[in-house]
């Protein structure tokens, strides 16, 4: 076997070229002759025949919504919520109450475009105000200037943070600005272009914030979620000169170029498919935006194999349905984001990834629910309504291949599909997951990445490796008696090598380096292969001085029955140590794991024997819905 080769007939994309050339936004911005101008995605509200068109099949439900919230008070978010957070480290009590306000403007500012007669200007004026009253629109979680600095209790709101979701409200601001243009008040919009201006702009050119990259470090997908927001809420005033909005697109080309080498040319997102939304996505938001400011001088960098790379992720971690590989701080169900998916697809000129997202948008049509509290993509999702309905493909194009960057395989065969994950301990939002596998028979999950839990201020702090679902034995690993997986830069895997056939999939790695010194390890090899079948076979090797167990985490239930365990009815698992495996049934109570999970899952821990372990994974029956007791 050729060591970090793919050989396949079918397409698998191994990514090891490299791009010809670095994408080059800021070089490519400098060399636009004259001035940049405004950018208005979206017409304004009287032009009804677009909204009469793109909204004919939403309308009244739109104007329902509305006329329910004119019912509503806005709801209060008084300094006391905001200083809970330092408080009790829980993030939910105000931050449900922040972004309730911003949904409910939505749903206001979405009621008037569908219906145009000014009956919802007035509590839309309320909201502006509400919004604008706040002592910060930064959250509690995110309230310090410094990236691993002190969190602050309270705003100061003479020196505003510019976070995710302080750019987001001026985006969203500006945005319902330029829509509404003269059907709202002068006032409103006055009040709006001052806001954005001290709490956003003025910041985030007077202060370097870590995500800007200003300062150094490594950036993730904090820079492309605050640029393009920034950007939209920038681009789409008309109280900026040329001059301003020029300044501001240096700043966030230079922001793009410095997060795009961080990428690896793959294009793979290291912080997992729930992040590619945040990163990859806002990232061809940003650029767009740019693009039209421009005069189209950034069309020749959009299908730039690179960011073709990046649009096209998904393709590659989509097990079934609408589930991913979701190592790290993902879920394993993943909906949404499609009519962002679907413009990046037009953008890049990928059709796979269009038809990937006309799929899911089909199939799984979240957005129509008004889940996303960012205007700007609900107006997208409209505005693409048409488009990404028709010809829907009754099989979208998946891909398969090894993504160097972060040491992950995907592969599917006989309706069994596997991913697998090298890489390193340090990725952003990384689990101590190094050498773990997902399995899926068709839409079943079998073996499972457990995700993450609702965010607490331990999640991103020291103690982030004391919650479990962080851990290693928590996934699909050994453990040697307790000793685990370590967090850091020089954790990784190493040797790495792979192999993808018309028949099969194959993966091996050392794992050795990725546990600490008290695991007792010189050495810890797995091989991972998936057969023509669908069957998936696994082997552990080690040398070391402590006693080995491995670890396998499922939504089904098992049963021991001998030498074979039983995962629900979808699954065996054949081990020469099966009957002594036992079964660790851990309830499910955090909601945002019961999005993905039933009220509980397992724990499967099987010992090694003479330092060596194999399991075999087959489907024993047709394909079902997850069953549990």
């Amino acid at each position: 076997m050729t060591d970090g080769q793919i050989y396949s007939s079918r397409g698998a994309a191994s990514h090891d070229q490299q791009c010809a050339a670095p994408v080059g936004v800021a070089a490519r911005l400098r060399g636009v002759k004259g001035d940049l101008g405004r950018y208005l995605p979206f017409p304004m509200l009287q032009d009804r025949a677009h909204w009469e068109k793109v909204l004919r099949h939403s309308g009244k439900d739109l104007i329902a919504r509305g006329k329910a919230r004119l019912k509503e008070d806005w709801p209060d978010l008084p300094e006391e919520l905001y200083r809970d957070f330092d408080r009790s480290n829980n993030r939910d009590r105000f931050e449900t109450i922040y972004f309730a306000r911003r949904q409910m403007l939505n749903d206001l500012v979405l009621a008037e475009l569908a219906e145009a007669n000014g009956r919802f200007i007035a509590h839309i004026g309320k909201g502006i105000a509400t919004l604008c009253a706040e002592a910060g629109w930064q959250l509690p979680a995110h309230n310090r200037y410094v990236r691993e600095g002190t969190i602050h209790p309270l705003p100061d709101p003479k020196r505003p943070v510019v976070d995710l979701f302080a750019a987001q409200t001026a985006s969203q601001l500006a945005t319902l600005s330029a829509v509404l243009g003269a059907a709202l008040p002068q006032a409103d919009h006055d009040v709006i272009a001052n806001n954005i201006e001290s709490r956003v702009l003025s910041p985030y050119l007077d202060y370097p914030f870590w995500w800007t990259g200003r300062v150094g470090g490594r950036l993730n997908n904090w820079t492309t979620w605050c640029t393009s927001s920034i950007l939209y809420a920038a681009f789409q005033s008309d109280r900026l000169t040329a001059a301003q909005r020029g300044v501001i697109a240096g700043h966030a080309a230079d922001s793009l170029d410095l997060f795009l080498d961080d990428y690896g040319d793959d294009g793979a997102c290291p912080e997992g498919p729930n992040y590619y939304r945040h990163a990859a996505l806002c990232l061809f938001a940003a650029l767009d935006c740019l693009n039209h400011a421009s005069g189209a001088h950034l069309a020749p960098l959009l299908t730039h194999p690179k960011l073709r790379n990046m649009a096209e992720f998904p393709l590659y971690v989509h097990m079934a349905g609408d589930r991913f590989a979701n190592f790290g701080d993902g879920d394993s169900k993943s909906r949404g984001a499609t009519a962002q998916m679907f413009a990046a697809g037009k953008l890049c000129q990928s059709a796979s990834l269009c038809d990937f997202a006309a799929d899911q948008h089909a199939r799984f049509p979240t957005e129509t629910a008004g889940y996303d509290f960012c205007l700007r993509n609900r107006l997208t999702e409209f505005a693409l309504a048409d488009e990404i309905t028709h010809g829907q493909p009754a099989s979208p194009t998946t891909k398969e291949g090894y993504l160097p960057s972060l040491g992950m395989l995907t592969a599917r065969r006989g309706g069994t599909a596997l991913a697998v994950k090298a890489g390193i301990n340090q990725d952003s939002h990384t689990h101590n997951d190094t050498g773990s596998f997902i399995v899926h028979h068709g839409a079943t999950p079998v073996l499972i990445d457990v995700g993450v839990e609702n965010y607490t201020r331990k999640t991103f702090s020291p103690e982030r490796y004391d919650i479990w679902t962080m851990q290693s034995p928590y996934h699909n690993l050994a453990d040697f008696e307790g000793a685990q997986q370590v967090n850091g830069l020089e954790y990784t895997a190493r040797d790495v090598s792979y192999r993808i056939t018309e028949d099969s999939a194959f993966f091996e790695a050392e794992l050795a380096g990725t546990y600490g010194a008290d695991a007792g390890l010189r050495s810890y090899r797995r091989t991972v292969e998936l057969a023509s079948d669908g069957t998936v076979t696994a082997s552990d090797r080690y040398d070391g001085s402590r006693a080995g167990t491995l670890n396998l985490m499922t939504c089904l239930r098992p049963v021991i029955d001998q030498g074979r365990i039983m995962i629900g009815a979808d699954a065996s698992l054949d081990c020469a140590t099966a009957a002594r495996a036992s079964i660790e049934v851990i309830p499910v109570t955090d909601s945002r794991l019961r999005q993905s999970w039933p009220d509980k899952i397992y724990r499967l821990r099987i010992p090694f024997d003479d330092r060596q372990i194999t399991i075999k994974i087959s489907k024993c029956s047709t394909e079902g819905p997850i069953e549990n007791d």
